[in-house]
């Protein structure tokens, strides 16, 4: 082949050998995936198939109480349920059922023995259940039959001695409380008649019901010469103002007197209007009357001369009097008041002494109450029935073969996906170099438009390859070079500076907005909410917020970018750029729009992601930490997160956090 005039054109060697390594792993990783999920399945299956069949035999028993007509008390039914089923699993009866089946010619151990026995209780029912479990299925019916049997025996035996021993304890508790009762009765009896304390009644006893008669009229005397205090001190205040004085008897028979007058002068009066005065003094009728109205009118005149002095000098003895009762009464309290207070402290005791008696009464009707019931009913002993005898085993019971397999399966594809995420966080990449190496090839014809074409640069690079490893290791990739580099398997293209020139110089000031944003080390989360009050337009600073807090240095053109926007204050950086909310979609069709305007290669892989992994590769070639990538750049999904471990190299001494493309 003839070569002319030189043309620049870059080898995608690198690349090639990146893709080789991507299906290595993915080999690796498909090897690691099928072999873990099949070593787990073949190993869980064989720990489920390999174990024996399980068998087992039961037995159900009940423990009933006597039926008196009432109901045993909960808590006695509880304690004796739970006392039953704590003696099944007790030493004392597996060492027992253990030589029993010893001398039964069955050699068994007793660990053996332990696992082997077990029981559940229904304390609502009063049930219980006894199992027993066993590989060999001719061993659970022998087992439980002899089990069941001491268990009956031994619990028949224990409550007969317990009742005999209840019986004895209870006697002696009741000739004790008979003998404590007499004695108290005596000492009662004596203390009532040393004290004279006949009842624990107040009123039924006489020093005090004494005391009571007294105070009872106490307050009537004092209550009447209170009444003949007011009474004589109501008749010296008429005297004082000249008003009538009457007692109440001689008011009631003035008003009689005036009544009757009143009636005799009516019938004069009507008299003298019929007959003249001197008939009137003939007729002895008229006569009579006429004198009657005057004995009358004379008996008027000499009550109420006499009643008000009959009437004070009645008061004046009332109030006397009532003051003697009340001084004799008070002297006789007094008197009566110290022996009142001893009878009351002998009645307290008297009380006290009582209630102890009466105390002991109860207990002694209740411990005969128990005795009875000891020797009659026994209702305190339950007893245990069987419900359901043992039966030989006839089909297994376990383990579940089918359902286990289910879940060896369910635990191999999970600790298949677990083994593959181990791989991949302990497999480290191993470097593949620079990413493109720059070749001169001299071209002898004229160049067609064909011969220049990537495909055939790539072809001819292709033919030649084994030349071209043997050549001196090309120079590191410059940011500056105008050929488009070739995307990783699953991973966003990057741009070189060249290109993202070209794109901000042909996108629309939105894309151009966004571009610089997404340069400086915004998200593309990030970039859509982002609003007026997060730059700080003379520090040069942008301040974002939420779960990667940071502030990130801007540079001066897109300070100005948003100083045009004219926003108000905290409004949204797109909310004035489109009738209609922005969107990641939008921003994406204008770089696509201005990838095609500017002739970039494969301009449908230009977007924010491709912007977005640009810059993050223009970091992490800094020497970045990939520990600290996301602190300074905002989320980055895991899965890209560790391809950059390919890109990163050695830390530079002033690493620059805004990209070159903004800086031109």
């Amino acid at each position: 082949m003839a070569f002319g005039p030189e043309i620049d054109v870059t080898a995608a060697s690198s690349n090639i050998q990146q893709q080789q390594q991507a299906q290595a792993d993915a080999n690796t990783r498909k090897r690691v995936l099928f072999g873990s999920f099949f070593a787990i399945l073949l190993i869980g299956l064989i720990a489920v198939w390999v174990r024996s069949p399980i068998y087992q035999s039961s037995a159900l028993v009940q423990l009933t109480f006597p039926d008196i007509g009432t109901l045993a008390p909960e808590a006695m039914a509880e304690r004796a349920f739970a006392v039953s089923e704590r003696k099944l699993q007790s030493e004392g009866l597996q060492n027992s059922l253990l030589y029993t089946l010893h001398d039964s010619g069955y050699n068994i151990s007793g660990e053996q023995l332990a696992a082997m026995l077990s029981s559940e209780g229904e304390p609502s029912q009063r049930m219980l259940t006894l199992y027993v479990r066993d590989q060999n299925p001719e061993l659970t019916l022998p087992v439980i039959e002899a089990w069941l049997a001491l268990y009956l025996e031994e619990y028949q035996q224990q409550q007969g001695n317990s009742s005999d021993k209840n019986q004895d304890q209870t006697n002696e508790k009741l000739a004790d409380l008979e003998a404590r009762l007499a004695e108290r009765r005596q000492t009662l009896a004596e203390f009532s008649t040393a004290h004279d304390v006949s009842s624990i009644e107040q009123d039924e006893n006489r020093a005090l019901n004494k005391m009571k008669n007294v105070t009872k009229a106490l307050n009537q005397a004092e209550q009447q010469q209170i009444e003949a205090a007011a009474q004589l001190k109501a008749i010296e205040q008429a005297k004082r103002q000249g008003s009538p004085i009457a007692s109440p008897d001689a008011k009631q028979q003035a008003q009689k007197l005036r009544a009757a007058i009143l009636a005799i002068e009516q019938d004069l009066t009507e008299l003298s209007e019929r007959f003249t005065d001197k008939y009137m003094s003939l007729d002895p009728d008229i006569v009579k009357k006429t004198r009657k109205l005057e004995e009358l009118q004379q008996e008027l005149a000499d009550l109420t001369s006499n009643s008000a002095a009959l009437y004070e000098a009645e008061t004046r003895q009332n109030l006397v009097d009532a003051k003697g009762r009340v001084s004799a009464l008070t002297a006789q309290r007094e008197e009566l008041r110290a022996a009142t207070m001893a009878a009351k402290e002998r009645l307290a005791d008297y009380r006290i002494m009582n209630e102890e008696l009466v105390l002991l009464e109860n207990q002694i009707r209740a411990h005969k109450a128990k005795l009875i019931d000891l020797e009659v009913v026994q209702s305190d002993i339950p007893r245990v029935d069987v419900l359901e005898y043992p039966s030989a085993p006839t089909f297994p019971i376990g383990p579940n073969y089918w359902l286990h397999s289910l879940f060896v399966l369910i635990a191999a594809v999970v600790g298949a996906l677990v083994s593959l995420q181990i791989l991949a966080l302990i497999s480290v990449r191993r470097p593949s170099g620079p990413t493109t190496a720059n070749y001169t090839i001299v071209q002898n014809a004229p160049a067609g438009a064909a011969l220049g074409s990537p495909m055939n640069q790539q072809l001819e690079h292709q033919q030649d390859q084994h030349r071209l490893a043997q050549a001196p290791q090309p120079q590191a990739l410059n940011h500056t070079a105008s050929a488009p580099a070739i995307a990783p398997i699953g991973m966003p293209r990057q741009l070189t500076t060249a290109e993202l020139m070209a794109l901000l110089g042909q996108a629309p000031e939105d894309g151009k907005l966004a571009m610089a944003m997404l340069l400086c080390g915004v998200a593309p989360t990030e970039l859509m909410t982002m609003n007026e009050a997060q730059f700080d337009l003379e520090q040069q600073m942008l301040h974002l917020t939420g779960r990667f807090q940071r502030s990130l240095k801007v540079p001066q053109r897109l300070i100005e970018s948003v100083q045009a926007l004219n926003l108000a204050s905290g409004a949204g950086i797109w909310d004035q750029q489109a009738e209609q909310p922005m969107e990641l979609a939008d921003i994406n069709a204008m770089l696509l729009i201005a990838a095609e305007d500017a002739q970039l290669e494969q301009p449908q892989q230009v977007n924010v992601d491709a912007v977005r992994h640009s810059y993050l590769c223009f970091i992490a070639e800094q020497g970045c930490k990939l520990s600290e990538l996301e602190s300074m750049t905002g989320y980055i999904p895991p899965k890209q997160l560790s391809w950059y471990r390919a890109v990163a190299s050695e830390p530079v001494a002033a690493p620059e956090f805004i990209h070159p493309a903004l800086n031109s």
